[in-house]
């Protein structure tokens, strides 16, 4: 795997010990496909990404400065790749409670795309239910440094077991997202994605294609949803900057054909407006 990083503009891979990102995931991130040159939903990942610092109270560093050092990185890079942008609230001393006017740190890294199969999209992927129960939380949306109940999801299982993903329930049972995606259903020809209010990452690709189905006429709703109406959906699809959209072919007993009609024409619309979503660096 080839990493070229920068850290607050310059080229390193390390930080301080005394980062709190590092002692206390006090810190937010963005993950984003690169499409040739074009960073996919730009706008979209900024404006989460400026909000979880808001939510957090340390300083965005703006739009302007993050496009200079995703330029000054990428370089002649051509190839399909994937950023990923961390902010953390930076060096402080021993102890929780932060200080005011610490200045964060920037990590910005570059990592080469992931190897999706076709299959994926074109055959669906495997999904299973995770022991691993998501906590409510005030932090509920944000995409935090936080990850210890996602790291202990993926460990229940192996890839060689032909799972891809892996859903992630609350503690009263309510399907919340998967590991590392978040999740539709079809039913009725209603799309059905989870409520986030209290638990759950809101992903930027989640909040992109319930636009574009409602631009297209698409019925969308957000709800509680249970194991079971998961299993009696019409069609289940799971979502996220990186790998668009993986339609489900199975869930523990349950087949479907997929991809399902709607969610195949989620996959042909997503695939018009990335093209032209946002920057070319």
């Amino acid at each position: 795997m080839t990493v070229q990083s920068l850290i607050n503009g310059k080229v390193g891979d390390q930080v301080s010990i005394f980062d709190r990102g590092l002692l206390y995931g006090d810190g937010v991130f963005e993950t984003m496909a690169m499409l040739g040159r074009r960073l996919a939903l730009w706008h979209e990942h900024m404006q989460r990404l400026q909000s979880a610092c808001e939510v957090l109270g340390f300083s965005f560093p703006g739009k302007l400065l993050l496009e200079k050092e995703i330029r000054q990185l990428i370089g002649s890079h051509e190839q399909g790749a994937t950023l990923k942008i961390t902010l953390t609230r930076g060096v402080g001393e021993r102890g929780y409670r932060p200080v005011r006017g610490n200045t964060p740190t920037r990590i910005i890294s570059i990592h080469d795309g992931p190897d999706l199969p076709k299959n994926y999209i074109e055959n669906g992927i495997r999904l299973r239910c995770c022991d691993m129960r998501l906590a409510t939380s005030k932090l509920a949306g944000l995409k935090h440094l936080n990850r210890l109940e996602q790291v202990l999801a993926q460990a229940e299982w192996q890839p060689e077991q032909g799972i891809q993903e892996g859903l992630m329930l609350n503690h009263d049972n309510h399907v919340i997202e998967g590991t590392m995606t978040n999740v539709f259903i079809v039913k009725n020809e209603v799309l059905i994605t989870p409520d986030l209010t209290h638990a759950g990452v809101a992903g930027v690709m989640r909040r992109y294609l319930m636009d574009i189905a409602q631009n297209h006429n698409i019925e969308i709703r957000e709800s509680h949803l249970s194991l079971a109406d998961v299993k009696n959906a019409d069609e289940v699809f799971v979502t996220n900057s990186v790998i668009g959209i993986w339609p489900v072919r199975q869930f523990d007993d349950v087949l479907w054909p997929a991809p399902g009609d709607i969610t195949k024409r989620l996959v042909s619309l997503l695939d018009i407006h990335r093209k032209t979503s946002g920057i070319v660096v």
